[in-house]
């Protein structure tokens, strides 16, 4: 079964392992295939990861628009990192993407003669997969700091433990240096990602049970129209932080679950998981009920055509989302 990581296209080695560690490799979908970060290749090269491409029309096109972006951010400098401003303030707006951009120019000649509609649904893909390039981007540059913060963290922690005295000063050495908690991408631009990346998605391989470890995507969900995407929460499991040489510990157990019709009956302790700790992972298992996972895409993004097949998703009824909390 296809567990696809949403809704993002990025993800740390630290997570990467932790969810192999629960999961076994996960599917994580690429807008570009020309810009695969390398340490992503090398995780797939590790067996941590699946990476898969789905949509590879107009990539001369795209990656031509991405430069342009760079560009542009260069000249219109927002911030420190590159695409924050696209993901903050522009609310995914493409602000150098107007009649005048070279890419948009040859996006014209390319579709002179279609029908408005196909124009438009290449159009609307191209601007999500657009802005699934520019946010991962953003997401390798924050990971990439907040590297840098702890292990600036850790020298400064150490360096406090050894001056002599020091709690005679005018600070509490105890208070400082402490590891600020990861800010949660997923907040940024939270709908906005949610559409692009099951955009993407519908193109294959179909997910078929969907990983996320953003609590924003999750909230973002269950605030959606009820009558239109129905989540309940199944089940809050923990387990213990991964070992070395384990994964896929969660798969059997959820791939088994994903094929029933009838999930009143499904029973938490199913789960089994080693002990409880505090310092490991938190498991939040939720369904989107009587929605089978390519539906589910369909209302996430209603105004892109999905490519992938309902039939291929014949035999499941609803789709298993599981939020962990590393």
């Amino acid at each position: 079964m296809n567990l696809a990581y949403m809704p993002f296209t990025y993800l740390s080695h630290s997570t990467a392992m932790a969810l192999n560690y629960l999961f076994g490799p996960v599917t994580l979908y690429q807008p570009l295939k020309s810009v695969v970060p390398q340490e992503l290749i090398a995780l797939s090269e590790q067996g941590l990861l699946d990476i898969h491409t789905p949509v590879e029309q107009e990539d001369d096109r795209l990656q031509m628009a991405v430069l342009e972006f760079f560009e542009w951010a260069k000249m219109n400098p927002g911030a420190s990192m590159a695409g924050s401003e696209f993901l903050g303030t522009r609310q995914g707006e493409v602000p150098f993407y107007d009649d005048t951009s070279i890419s948009r120019i040859r996006s014209q000649i390319k579709t002179h003669g279609i029908s408005n509609k196909e124009k438009e649904q290449s159009e609307a893909l191209f601007r999500l997969r657009l802005f699934l390039t520019v946010a991962q981007e953003n997401d390798r540059a924050t990971e990439s700091l907040n590297r840098d913060l702890t292990t600036f963290n850790q020298m400064e922690q150490h360096f406090l433990s050894t001056l002599v005295d020091a709690d005679e000063g005018p600070f509490n050495r105890q208070q400082v240096g402490k590891t600020k908690w990861p800010e949660d991408q997923g907040a940024k631009q939270t709908r906005l990602r949610l559409r692009s990346w099951a955009a993407l998605a519908g193109f294959g391989p179909l997910p078929e049970i969907l990983v996320t470890t953003s609590q924003a995507v999750m909230d973002d969900l269950l605030e959606r129209d009820q009558e239109k995407i129905r989540i309940e929460k199944l089940a809050v499991v923990s387990t213990t932080k991964h070992e070395a040489g384990e994964k896929g510990l969660l798969k059997p157990a959820l791939e088994e679950l994903a094929q029933q019709s009838d999930l009143s009956l499904f029973d938490p302790l199913s789960l089994k998981l080693p002990g409880l700790s505090e310092t490991g992972f938190r498991i939040t298992l939720f369904a989107a009920l009587n929605k089978a996972p390519i539906d589910l895409l369909h209302l996430l993004t209603p105004d892109v055509f999905i490519g992938g097949k309902q039939d291929e998703q014949a035999t499941l009824c609803h789709t298993l989302i599981v939020l962990v909390e590393v």
